[in-house]
């Protein structure tokens, strides 16, 4: 019900902002950068904004987003690259290894990346990048230069070692299907 705001879709989700003329100053809100995969306009045009756009924004038709960067003096705000750990990721957009720009979204279920491999002359050939669910038990494997979906499985290490509780390589659970469908739904090659 918000004035600017379009949302759709089953869960309801933010579709479009439309923030034209609204006499906006300030820094552009990093939280922009947080939004989902659904977002699909952005219009900040005849605002008085400061600061970087986020990458995520990249992703959204944003007719007059390029005309306020020219108009503004403003840039795409730089993208830290993914934390290397065990640990799950926050939330956010990163590079991976400067090839790929991933966003890791707020979800029930957390990410981690699980592996980097070489891959065997598939799309794209080179390298791909695989991002899991904390236990292991599902990832999503992306080409390294296009972003690309390559495989989604249950990870190797993890099948063939039987750890896996039985899981076979069926669909994921509802809730670790919608966190792999973000991360291959955003990821992108890093613009030069």
């Amino acid at each position: 019900e918000w004035d600017g705001v379009t949302v759709s879709g089953t869960p309801r989700r933010v579709t479009g902002l439309d923030l034209r003329n609204r006499g906006l100053t300030g820094n552009i809100p990093w939280l922009l950068g947080r939004l989902p995969p659904t977002l699909a306009t952005v219009s900040l045009g005849g605002n008085a904004l400061t600061g970087c756009v986020p990458e995520r924004l990249r992703l959204a038709s944003r007719d007059d987003l390029e005309q306020l960067m020219a108009e503004r003096g403003l840039s795409w705000c730089p993208v830290p690259p993914i934390p290397w750990s065990e640990e799950a990721i926050p939330p956010g957009t990163y590079q991976v290894q400067g090839n790929l720009i991933v966003d890791i979204p707020v979800a029930t279920v957390q990410a981690k990346i699980s592996s980097i491999y070489a891959s065997d002359g598939g799309p794209g050939s080179g390298r791909g990048y695989c991002f899991s669910d904390l236990a292991e038990r599902w990832a999503v494997c992306l080409d390294a230069s296009s972003g690309e979906e390559i495989l989604r499985a249950v990870p190797p290490q993890i099948h063939s070692s039987g750890a896996n509780g039985g899981a076979s390589s069926s669909t994921p659970p509802a809730e670790v299907d919608d966190l792999l469908d973000q991360i291959a739904a955003t990821a992108r090659p890093a613009p030069p």
